[in-house]
């Protein structure tokens, strides 16, 4: 209950993203990166909270996502932008390293490989 309850923003993110109702995703991350920005802690301690064995912290995932959601929307510069700040704060995150190559190469949509489903803490 919880957990449904403090990661719903994200939950409905992965939600409308899936829908590929983008712009209404990227506020969800939004709301969700705002949320775990201000409980830093809980993030911090989402393993033992949460039940939530994932490496990325919400806050980066939220950053994540809001920049797939952009360069869905075709608004790459943004996206770019977002990962930047989410890499200067989180260097090690692979996959931001992976879809800002993606599209600084000139990729509007990112791939498959870059595809959020496969590391999204559900």
């Amino acid at each position: 209950l919880a957990r449904r309850l403090l990661c719903r923003h994200h939950h409905r993110g992965v939600q409308l993203f899936r829908l590929k109702r983008y712009e209404a995703a990227h506020a969800a991350f939004d709301k969700s990166a705002a949320f775990f920005t201000r409980w830093a802690w809980l993030d911090r301690h989402r393993h033992l909270l949460l039940g939530t064995a994932g490496h990325h912290e919400f806050v980066s995932l939220a950053r994540y996502n809001q920049a797939q959601c952009l360069a869905a929307l075709g608004r790459t510069q943004e996206a770019v932008r977002v990962l930047d700040a989410l890499l200067d704060d989180r260097p090690a995150t692979v996959p931001a390293i992976a879809l800002r190559n993606v599209l600084q190469d000139g990729c509007q949509q990112p791939s498959k490989e870059t595809n959020p489903d496969r590391w999204f803490t559900k």
